[in-house]
């Protein structure tokens, strides 16, 4: 009895065709994947994040070949936790019905990074579904070992911590040949929350050009200033941008959660040390300074929304402290982590929000200088970054100047951002290109760098 294996794409998924002498079984009433199957699917791919090489070498690659021909290819990566958010929405890309409006994501499960990919698993006759996704499983891990591969990265990458999984059975006909198949779809999330992302942008605005805080929180500056005198000459000053770390990411979501669950019972203890917290958590710097919120919210806000309430909360509680400072003006600091946490109170009628923003100072000078950046459309003509804007999917190319070679590309996130580290003491051309739009700026990077790239919008022909 022979098989043959046929690979094809189809709308962007990778169609696995298993051709065998066998007639065609009734098979569209298996739905979906039990928890022992998809639980199974999680130890394929867990494998392979936590040591790539081995899993490569047990296709067939050549260990040392890797490491050369795949500089980025890292020896271990932090395993997935399966989402149950995200298997719904790739129920929802696996179904007839399409994806789930961005309107009906909630801020708690609203991803700075996501993805997609999925697979068309056909047969004759009876396949187990744990083989199905061996056979898909090891097909990407051979797309991304490619070294001419330029797609996202699923199984070798560091973009997503969290999956979700759907898989639908059915029937199909390609070439004329009628056959069963499973439908699967894996979507991906990231550990940030856009709103996270989008409150360290606003932060870093104000940073960069702190006259805009009194574009964010109106009125209340001028109160706030009004018996402060020494504000305007002592911290009214240029600041460099809080650069993303992981890190301090961590360390600030990790005290978010534990400001919720002390406002659900002021028994439990508070790792309140934020540099301890951090320093156990692998940060190497030398000082943590950080800002906490803790306030109540309407359960249907977006994560722009969350994002204002939780920066202006945040600035005018450090604002309120003047002289001390807090986070947001930190001075020498360089490394930043914003955290938020949610719970539901009062029959879920009430929405509480714990955040928190760390902001660090590195240890060393490695030579490089960062550029945190954000791509937007400035809907609200207020001349700044608003939660909401940010273009997500944008390419972000950089060239040296000097001969014109790329030096680093990257693609924006949901919230528009993007951060690269570049060789200092130099001159780059960064290109942007968005949909119909490319802006070209060059920029001269002596030290961390807070890059704002507005483009027009689009003219609306009359």
């Amino acid at each position: 009895m022979t098989k043959k294996m046929m690979l094809k794409k189809i709308n962007g998924y990778v169609c696995v065709f298993l051709l065998a002498a066998f007639f065609l079984a009734p098979f569209a009433s298996r739905a979906s994947a039990t928890d022992e199957d998809t639980a199974y699917l999680l130890e394929l791919i867990n494998e392979i994040r936590l040591d790539p090489f081995t899993s490569a070498e047990a296709l067939g690659y050549d260990r040392a070949a890797l490491a050369e021909t795949l500089p980025w290819l890292k020896a271990s990566y932090e395993p997935y936790v399966m989402d149950d958010f995200l298997s719904s929405r790739a129920e929802a890309e696996n179904s007839l019905d399409g994806e789930i409006p961005e309107s009906e994501i909630p801020p708690e499960h609203d991803y700075a990074r996501t993805g997609e990919t999925g697979a068309v698993v056909g047969f004759l006759n009876f396949m187990p579904l744990k083989t199905a996704f061996r056979i898909i499983v090891e097909n990407l891990l051979k797309q991304e070992l490619n070294p001419d591969s330029v797609g996202q990265s699923y199984l070798l990458g560091t973009d997503f911590t969290r999956i979700g999984v759907s898989v639908r059975g059915g029937v199909q006909e390609v070439d004329g040949l009628r056959q069963n198949a499973y439908f699967i779809t894996l979507c991906f999330g990231s550990s940030l929350l856009k709103s996270e992302v989008q409150v360290l942008t606003m932060v870093n605005q104000v940073r960069a050009r702190p006259v805009s805080v009194r574009t964010y929180v109106g009125v209340s500056f001028f109160k706030l200033l009004k018996n402060r005198p020494n504000f305007l000459f002592k911290w009214y000053r240029v600041y460099p941008p809080l650069m993303d770390s992981s890190i301090l990411y961590g360390s600030a979501q990790s005290y978010s959660k534990q400001l919720i669950s002390f406002a659900e019972d002021a028994s439990l203890p508070l790792d309140s040390d934020p540099l301890v917290r951090a320093l156990g958590m692998g940060y190497d710097g030398l000082e943590v300074v950080e800002s906490v919120s803790l306030r109540e919210h309407p359960v249907d806000e977006s994560s722009a929304q969350i994002a204002n309430v939780v920066f202006s909360s945040l600035v005018n509680d450090e604002l309120e402290r003047v002289p001390e400072r807090g986070s947001v003006f930190s001075l020498g600091t360089s490394d930043g982590g914003v955290g938020i946490a949610f719970a539901s109170f009062d029959d879920d009628q009430v929405k509480i929000i714990g955040s928190v923003l760390d902001a660090g100072v590195a240890a060393v000078d490695d030579g490089q200088a960062g550029i945190y950046g954000v791509v937007y459309f400035d809907n609200d003509g207020n001349g700044i970054y608003s939660p909401g804007e940010g273009y997500g999917s944008a390419s972000v190319v950089v060239f040296r100047q000097s001969d014109n070679a790329i030096v680093k590309q990257t693609v924006t996130d949901n919230a528009g951002h993007f951060s690269l580290s570049l060789v200092n003491q130099e001159v780059y051309r960064v290109e942007v290109s968005a949909g119909e739009t490319m802006e070209s700026l060059e920029i001269i990077i002596d030290q961390d760098l807070f890059l704002p790239v507005k483009l027009e919008l689009p003219r609306v022909s009359s």
